[in-house]
């Protein structure tokens, strides 16, 4: 009989992939943060605040 060490490991390695995810859907969102940044010229002025 299990000791209950089975459900404890499958728990383990559900929440590993659960965080996994989680920094892997952080990452996407990031970079598709980044990828729409505008890059400014210095000779043009930038306004940064609430609109």
């Amino acid at each position: 009989m299990y000791t209950g060490t089975l459900i404890s490991e499958l728990m383990s390695a559900a929440d590993r992939t659960n965080q996994k995810l989680q920094q892997q859907r952080m990452n996407e969102e990031l970079h598709e943060i980044f990828t729409m940044q505008i890059p400014v010229v210095d000779s043009e002025t930038a306004y940064m605040g609430a609109a």
